[in-house]
């Protein structure tokens, strides 16, 4: 998986790495996608299936605590760009 400083400073939106990754998983034979977030443990979840075997791949996403910690007019875009960075690792993990 690539580090966390990889992706920093994407500007891919959230949506177009989901897909991206939606795209992957389809064309390479997984069924059952689903891909979810889970706010309260801080994580979005991809689950799918390829010939019968069940996978889950959980993503790291921002916690409220650490965006609460940056100062305030600046709290919504560290948010925004940290969920764009992991979901970008995720696309070419």
């Amino acid at each position: 998986m690539s580090g966390p400083g990889y992706a920093k400073g994407t500007t891919v939106d959230v949506s177009k790495s989901r897909a991206e990754i939606d795209h992957v998983l389809v064309k390479n034979g997984a069924s059952s996608v689903g891909i979810l977030n889970d706010s309260d443990k801080a994580v979005a979840v991809v689950a799918f299936t390829i010939r019968g075997a069940k996978f889950r791949l959980e993503i790291p996403m921002p916690l409220m605590a650490e965006v609460e910690k940056v100062p305030r007019p600046r709290q919504w875009s560290y948010w925004d760009e940290t969920r764009r960075s992991a979901w970008k690792r995720s696309e070419l993990s």
